[in-house]
């Protein structure tokens, strides 16, 4: 293991100590524990916090400590107060603000790195992966599950209100009027009944089993997921799937890729886009050289600047968007053996300019 291979976060009001530490490691300073980056490009991952007890009472360090290392500096006269906070393996790496600081702050590091076990960490990053990868994909799918709930429950609140209202005002109940609001009830009850029998099926899928299947029937799958979605969030969803092909793989977990892109882009639209504008949603798929590639846009204004900007980073934050695109890519990867790429797109639809995020995923047929 080498220094290069560590990325240390500082967080802190020492400008001199974060100087010196970018002398010797790659190093960058951050301001928010909620807002720290974990970079796959570095095996060790260390967070410095250069903090008072009373603000470090405030952090909950139980799933920071499973994703990183943790290095802490006290000021002397407040060593009393963080030794009362110890007890676990969480503030095992203690260093007292003293002459010698960066020093032993360099020996805490060097201690760190030759103790590092790269199976073990590869075991827990997984364990962590697959926790916060049930969380996201419940997440999305109450979501979803939401959507599609509302609308057709509000129609069938609307018709027995106005059959209750007339009943209250006295008014007589006209048969044609019964008629069709019980027609209207029991046509979306039975869609509240096969929606929910879409879901139930969806998340019924076995995740480790592998076959063979048809793209456009997952799309059709996937169109029944987001319809409602679309709907109450004034976006326009359209696919060109005149192509036919098949995956071999597991469909729940292809689903899930879809839906996690779906997720990010009606977020960044809701949020960019005011309901008046027209949002859209596209799918496309192309044969070329071999290879599947699906063709993902939507009209968020979205803007990053390279491939591995914040969209694939892993963030310990409340808001799961993030990690349901770092999840998405990891499966096209290993279980596809493709690729998920991401580009900033402009272009034109019934002679609109739009502009916003451009998903590729690229699947080897062979």
């Amino acid at each position: 293991m080498k220094k290069e291979d560590v990325i240390i976060s500082y967080i802190g009001q020492d400008k001199e100590l974060i100087s010196e530490l970018k002398c010797d490691f790659c190093c960058t300073e951050i301001y928010s524990v909620e807002n720290i980056p974990l970079q796959e490009n570095y095996k060790i991952n260390i967070i410095l916090f250069d903090l008072s007890v009373d603000l470090l009472k405030q952090i909950d360090f139980a799933n920071l400590h499973k994703i990183y290392s943790i290095v802490f500096i006290i000021k002397e006269i407040d060593y009393d107060l963080f030794f009362n906070m110890q007890g676990n393996e969480y503030f095992q790496n203690c260093i007292l603000r003293t002459e010698n600081l960066y020093r032993n702050i360099s020996i805490s590091i060097s201690n760190i790195i030759s103790n590092y076990n790269e199976k073990k960490d590869i075991e827990i990053t997984k364990s962590i992966l697959k926790k916060y990868n049930k969380y996201d994909f419940t997440s999305n799918m109450l979501k979803n599950i939401t959507h599609q709930l509302r609308h057709p429950l509000s129609i069938i609140s609307a018709h027995v209100s106005a059959l209750r209202l007339k009943i209250d005002l006295g008014e007589k109940l006209d048969d044609n009027d019964v008629l069709y609001c019980s027609n209207d009830v029991i046509k979306y009850v039975n869609y509240l009944s096969n929606g929910m029998n879409d879901f139930v099926d969806f998340l019924s899928m076995d995740e480790s089993e592998t076959s063979y299947f048809y793209v456009y029937k997952v799309l059709e799958k996937f169109s029944k997921l987001i319809s409602f979605d679309c709907k109450n969030n004034f976006i326009t969803y359209m696919q060109d799937i005149d192509i036919v092909f098949m995956l071999r793989g597991n469909i729940k977990q292809f689903l899930y890729v879809l839906l996690s892109i779906y997720n990010f882009s009606s977020n960044a639209m809701n949020k960019n886009i005011s309901k008046d504008d027209n949002k859209y949603f596209f799918i496309e798929l192309n044969h070329i050289e071999e290879s599947l590639v699906i063709i993902v846009k939507d009209s968020s204004e979205y803007i990053f600047y390279s491939d591995n900007s914040e969209l694939f980073n892993f963030y310990i934050t409340n808001d799961s968007k993030y990690l349901g695109l770092y999840i998405a890519r990891q499966i096209i990867k290993n279980s596809f053996f493709g690729d998920l790429s991401i580009k900033s797109s402009e272009y034109q639809y019934e002679s609109k300019m739009l502009k916003g995020i451009e998903f590729t995923i690229n699947i080897p047929l062979v």
